[in-house]
C-alpha cells in the first residue's frame, strides 16, 4: 500500500494513514517466539518481569502447557541469573 500524497492535508491524516496501515500489529497476540524473546529490562525485579511474562504468556493461542510455560520462561534469563 502507497500512501496517497493528496489524501494528506493534514497531520492527523498523515496519523490515521499510519495506524490504518500497520493497525494488524495491535490485532495480532504474542507467540512463543515472542515469548522467548522477552528480556527482563535493567530497573525490572525479577518479580515484575515474572508478572509481566506471566501476563503476556496467558495471551497465547493456543494456550501454553505448564511444563512448556516454564521451560520458555526459564530460557528468557541469561547470566548472571542462569547457569548454562
Amino acid at each position: 500500500m502507497r500512501l496517497d500524497n493528496t489524501k494528506v492535508k493534514k497531520l492527523k491524516d498523515l496519523v490515521d494513514a499510519f495506524i490504518k496501515q500497520y493497525k494488524f500489529n495491535m490485532d495480532v497476540g504474542p507467540d512463543r517466539s515472542s515469548l522467548q524473546a522477552m528480556k527482563k529490562e535493567n530497573k525490572e525485579s525479577i518479580k515484575e518481569y515474572t508478572q509481566r511474562w506471566r501476563e503476556t504468556a496467558t495471551r497465547v493461542d493456543p494456550l501454553l502447557l505448564e511444563k512448556e510455560m516454564i521451560n520458555l520462561f526459564i530460557n528468557t534469563f541469561k547470566a548472571p541469573y542462569l547457569n548454562t
